[in-house]
């Protein structure tokens, strides 16, 4: 990747940085309370 790409890349990414983190905790909690319930579906 070029330099210029890769300062792109990091200004997007600290745009988006609070979406994001917001995103991976919406998707982590799904996925933890999808286990939860199949956990406690297949005991």
């Amino acid at each position: 990747m070029s330099p210029r790409g890769s300062l792109h890349f990091e200004v997007f990414f600290e745009k988006n940085k609070a979406e994001a983190s917001d995103f991976f905790i919406f998707v982590h909690t799904f996925m933890s309370k999808t286990a939860i319930w199949f956990y406690l579906q297949y005991k």
